[in-house]
């Protein structure tokens, strides 16, 4: 049995919608996928059922963004309660901060003489959780830039004249959310982002587990993630972080762990009262 725990839809930057992300991990051979679509759990209940038709476990999730100092951290929670209706009214709150971030994009670029509408920008993301890949989407229809790559690197990058940073949960928030909607929360990519520094406190926080395996994270990097593991009682997780069939190296599935490793994480849940 093999899961890819890191995957996204159209329900926030992924090219596929939920559904067909579920029949792409069938054919892709997977006995399950967690669908973990940035701070959204929109496309959960359509890729379940699609699961439900077609034999494929699918683990309700998502891809929190919280705010650790400068650095916007991830973390991936499983088996979210995505049909409280408590859930939906903090995720509305992340949803218009999502909107109000890619608005002041599109403004920056007003600025410099680059005429782009909101409506352009949340037409892209098409009822998704919309962010800087829909706004250079845009940005390439209205002919402002040739690729998505120009977008970033001439206009909407860390750096650019154009970018706005996120406004986004403290960690102590994020955790306190997925602990109350009976996510079970691991560390996305951590080696792209300090994660030395932050981990005692992550663990502190009820941090469960470690992305391991995932195609930005080099082996020496998972080595030393692994013995933190290890270490600290946490599951090796891993993912794809699949978002488009593009790379081999980021196919479904090529990234992913074993039905026990799922196991594992699932008994790690707590289900509380929300």
């Amino acid at each position: 049995m093999r899961y890819d725990l890191h995957v996204h839809s159209t329900a926030s930057d992924g090219v596929y919608a939920p559904a067909a992300v579920v029949r792409l991990s069938a054919e892709a051979g997977l006995s399950g996928m967690a669908l973990t679509d940035h701070d959204t759990v929109a496309g959960v209940a359509e890729a379940v059922a699609e699961g439900r038709r077609l034999g494929v476990e699918v683990v309700p999730g998502i891809e929190l963004s919280l705010q650790a100092g400068d650095d916007d951290i991830h973390v991936l929670g499983y088996w979210i309660e995505h049909e409280d209706p408590a859930l939906a009214t903090v995720l509305d709150e992340l949803f218009t901060m999502r909107v109000e971030r890619v608005r002041g994009m599109a403004a920056k670029l007003g600025d410099h003489g680059h005429a782009l509408d909101l409506d352009d920008i949340l037409a892209e993301a098409d009822g998704g959780a919309p962010g800087r890949p829909h706004v250079a989407k845009a940005m390439v229809k209205r002919g402002i830039v040739a690729s998505m790559e120009e977008a970033f690197a001439a206009w909407i990058g860390n750096d650019g004249p154009a970018y706005v940073p996120k406004s986004l949960m403290d960690p102590r928030r994020g955790f306190e959310l997925l602990r109350r909607f009976g996510a079970v929360p691991v560390y996305a990519h951590p080696g792209l982002s300090p994660w030395r520094d932050l981990l005692e406190e992550f663990v502190a926080l009820g941090l469960q587990g470690l992305e391991v395996d995932h195609p930005k994270q080099g082996l020496a990097i998972r080595a030393e993630l692994r013995e933190a593991c290890r270490l600290r009682g946490l599951v090796a997780t891993g993912g794809s972080d699949f978002h488009e069939a593009w790379s081999a190296s980021r196919a479904l599935g090529a990234e992913g762990v074993s039905g026990e490793t799922v196991a594992e994480l699932r008994a790690r849940r707590v289900i509380s009262a929300s």
